[in-house]
């Protein structure tokens, strides 16, 4: 029983894509060197930072979706680039 218009309900749900699923997506798109265990990290990066500046300051001056942006792609790079076997070389 939430009292928003389906404006602000389609506006709330596309932040939630935007700050799980883009980087992931594209990233798996485009860059070779994505995997799954970077995806992850990814995914769970950037709903925990928009989430956290939710709560903290909604109204800070980085908006909240762009920190989960900005976690999401820092979290895919950095993963990434860990060592180990990756998710792409299964013989």
């Amino acid at each position: 029983t939430s009292k928003l218009s389906i404006y602000q309900l389609v506006n709330e749900s596309g932040k939630v894509v935007l700050v799980s699923s883009f980087v992931p997506m594209t990233a798996a798109m485009f860059w070779r060197r994505a995997n799954a265990r970077a995806a992850h990290a990814s995914i769970a990066a950037g709903l925990a930072i928009w989430i956290l500046m939710e709560w903290l300051s909604p109204e800070g001056i980085v908006p909240p979706p762009l920190g989960g942006l900005a976690a999401s792609f820092v979290a895919m790079v950095g993963v990434s680039y860990l060592p180990g076997r990756s998710a792409r070389s299964v013989p």
